[in-house]
């Protein structure tokens, strides 16, 4: 692969839009950790404050479905350019080989089938309060986590292959291990065995209690 010499900004520009692409992937994976990959975890957030938890967790399917949704919009609306994977791929098209662009365009065609199946949860939800969804009487349709996941994989394919044709070398998302949500869980499942224990014997919680650490509080 040969590398391309472009205008001096546009390294800095990618490098721009792959941390976008990193943080929201990063933003998946916390919610994965806390609500799809442990029945334990998410019964520990139902016993803990179920209301509250619910609600973060529509947040931030919310804020998922949107960033699918940004990432695949296209290079330009209304005279405004978006920095989106449709950018990019037509920024670098002169520069590519017609099987990196079969690539890139499989790749593509991927990501834009997840975006179709929530697409319409950011036009009629997110956006929006479209009258007939919010009387139950228009689905918005599914997607699965493993489908999203897919959808990220796809754009790395994408990402991966401008960043060599820039000369940077490889491009991964980099899921960095999700230590805050796990200090979470840990914090919330001492609270959950302290409560237990002092329901049962209120004076042996209390000389256990005074066993602990700070950082066990």
């Amino acid at each position: 692969m040969n590398v391309i010499h472009m205008k001096n900004n546009i390294t800095e520009d990618f490098e721009t839009f792959l941390n976008i692409v990193r943080h929201s992937y990063h933003m998946f994976k916390q919610y994965c950790y806390l609500y799809e990959d442990n029945d334990e975890r998410l019964s520990i957030l139902e016993e803990i404050a179920h209301q509250l938890f619910y609600d973060v967790q529509g947040m931030w399917i919310a804020h998922i479905f949107l960033d699918i949704c940004k990432l695949t919009d296209p290079a330009e609306q209304i005279g405004n350019k978006n920095m989106t994977i449709d950018h990019w791929v037509k920024e670098f098209d002169s520069k590519l080989t017609d099987s990196e662009k079969d690539s890139i365009n499989a790749s593509k065609a991927i990501c834009i089938e997840k975006r179709d199946k929530v697409k319409k949860a950011r036009s009629k939800v997110i956006a929006h309060i479209d009258y007939n969804v919010a009387i139950n009487k228009d689905s918005l349709g599914k997607i699965e986590k493993e489908e999203i996941e897919e959808f990220y994989s796809n754009i790395e394919i994408i990402l991966d292959l401008f960043s060599r044709k820039l000369g940077r070398g490889s491009a991964p998302l980099h899921f960095v291990a999700q230590k805050d949500a796990e200090d979470l869980i840990q914090g919330l499942k001492k609270a959950i065995h302290y409560d237990h224990l002092f329901e049962s014997n209120p004076r042996g919680a209390w000389e256990e209690r005074k066993k602990w650490k700070y950082k066990d509080a």
